[in-house]
């Protein structure tokens, strides 16, 4: 991460909600980072796991693990949950997008190669709508 990436980083954390810091990003760093934050996240409430009663037996004691049914893949009520937890959080990090792909193409472009350590081909930022 270079210095202007670092900085720009800071003073986003720094802005509070619904502050753009702009003027604390030198002007090295791309303007779609540095106008990142310019509206609070909005305000929605996280979904909830509902609890469902599930006991097992470990080492002969009786568990109670309420949160169970998640583990079930296949079942539709696990997926519709998991993709309203995404939504959820595209929603509260949406102002802050355009910085991490500003941040993620940065740090590609660090990389030798133009790909990172891990397997397989790149993945490309999402794209900010």
């Amino acid at each position: 991460m270079n210095l202007g990436t670092a900085m720009t980083l800071a003073a986003l954390l720094a802005a509070p909600a619904g502050e753009t810091r702009a003027d604390a990003a030198p002007a090295s760093t791309p303007a779609a980072a540095t106008n990142a934050v310019t509206s609070p996240a909005p305000s929605l409430a996280p979904p909830m796991a509902p609890r469902r009663d599930h006991l097992s037996t470990w080492h002969g004691e009786q568990v109670s693990d309420p949160w169970f049914w998640l583990r079930e893949k296949q079942d539709p009520a696990v997926r519709a949950y998991l993709e309203a937890e995404n939504g959820y959080t595209a929603a509260q990090t949406a102002p802050i997008q355009p910085f991490a792909d500003a941040l993620y193409v940065e740090m590609l472009a660090r990389w030798p190669s133009g790909s990172p350590p891990w397997p397989g081909p790149p993945t490309p930022p999402p794209s900010s709508t």
